[in-house]
């Protein structure tokens, strides 16, 4: 993956960007707890597995996906755990 690039910011968050193999990957970083977050749709169209996230869940890969998450994790919900939602 190349450098990542500020292309704007919010009074919550920082937002970059950076290409792998050519694609866009969006990466999100919050001003106040530091955690970095990357856009779900652009890693999976960077990754060319799917055009979206969800597209990506309802293949067998992301459904392999959830359900190893659900074994290794029992007590963390795979949505609001793993995968959490940008509003």
């Amino acid at each position: 993956m190349a450098e990542l690039t500020k292309t704007s910011e919010d009074w919550c968050n920082e937002y970059y960007i950076s290409y792998f193999e050519g694609h866009p990957v969006t990466f999100i970083k919050n001003k106040f707890t530091n955690e970095i977050r990357i856009n779900a749709d652009d890693m999976v169209r960077a990754l060319d597995v799917a055009s979206s996230f969800e597209e990506f869940l309802g293949t067998d890969e992301g459904l392999d996906l959830i359900n190893e998450w659900k074994q290794k994790h029992p007590d963390i919900p795979f949505f609001g755990g793993a995968v959490k939602t940008n509003k």
